[in-house]
């Protein structure tokens, strides 16, 4: 039987001849045709640090702008707020005795002549 060596793949065999093997260990190693030199190398770690930069860049705009719909949202809550309290104070003022008695439907009322009672 003839054993081919391939270039992407080491038979750990040959290294480790006198090594006694037991279970859950790869006989065989992978080894990379592609060599990265050290720019390469830098220039991957630039671009790996840019996208992560990029995308925390998007994460920190886009809780700005809920920052700004919240605090919007809080503007018009208070702007309602106050609103409905004067909208109170108008409906207090709409209700009292005084203005219900100088209406107009108040003064074209006639005073009842006989007042009776029922008791039970």
């Amino acid at each position: 039987m003839y054993k081919q060596q391939t270039s992407q793949f080491r038979s750990r065999r040959t290294t480790m001849q006198n090594t006694s093997w037991s279970r859950n260990q790869n006989m065989v190693a992978f080894t990379s045709n592609v060599k990265i030199g050290p720019i390469m190398y830098l220039a991957l770690v630039t671009i790996f640090v840019v996208l992560a930069g990029l995308v925390y860049l998007s994460q920190v705009a886009q809780t700005t702008g809920y920052d700004y719909r919240t605090s919007k949202l809080n503007e018009d809550i208070s702007k309602l707020t106050n609103k409905k309290g004067d909208l109170e104070v108008e409906n207090a003022r709409l209700t009292s005795l005084k203005e219900v008695k100088d209406s107009s439907v108040a003064k074209n009322m006639s005073t009842p002549s006989n007042v009776s009672y029922v008791s039970n």
